[in-house]
């Protein structure tokens, strides 16, 4: 059935209105919610800091003498308990303040899973060939591998820019022939 509504990105990192029309209501319950609750931990601390608005609204995070929450749109409150400040003194005369933070746990793989699962979503239908990706679509929806091993990935995040949903782009490489180079590569 096609009942529920299915976030082509998840809904919990701010996307409201990519929708698809052809996820079906047990790969949208079951397992994307598995790896959501992933991603949802992974993230925890970092909603609130950038204002990323979820289902519920902005969500707030405390734990172990660290509350980080929504002021207003804009402005955040961090409040830090001695145990997970660490304090650096800089050569400039500047400090620089590393606070410790604890998420909880939660699965890489069902992250790196759901990120894939982003990128076919947003593929246009004329780049959509379902030979090509089947093995990708039984790794999303199973976690069983088979073939090539899993490309690397590398992680970031800038909070110096605050977008107000999230952002994907999809790059394919032009020669088709090139194996040196991924045939997609997917900025999120």
């Amino acid at each position: 059935t096609f009942r529920k509504k299915a976030h082509a990105i998840s809904e919990l990192i701010g996307n409201k209105s990519l929708i698809l029309c052809d996820e079906c209501d047990d790969c949208n319950g079951g397992i994307v919610n598995k790896m959501e609750n992933s991603v949802a931990t992974y993230f925890k601390a970092l909603r609130p800091l950038l204002g990323i608005h979820g289902k519920s609204g902005i969500p707030s995070y405390k734990k172990n003498e660290l509350e980080i929450g929504q002021m207003s749109p804009g402005h955040v409150n961090v409040m830090v308990g001695q145990q997970n400040l660490k304090v650096t003194h800089l050569e400039d005369g500047g400090l620089k303040m590393s606070v410790k933070v604890d998420c909880g746990k939660y699965v890489p793989q069902h992250i790196y899973r759901l990120i894939c699962k982003y990128a076919l979503s947003v593929l246009p239908d004329h780049e959509f060939d379902m030979s090509t990706f089947e093995d990708l679509r039984n790794w999303i929806l199973t976690g069983t591998q088979r073939g090539c091993p899993l490309p690397l990935v590398a992680a970031s995040v800038d909070g110096r820019q605050n977008p107000q949903f999230p952002q994907i782009s999809v790059y394919k490489r032009r020669d088709q022939g090139c194996l040196k180079f991924p045939l997609y590569l997917v900025d999120f």
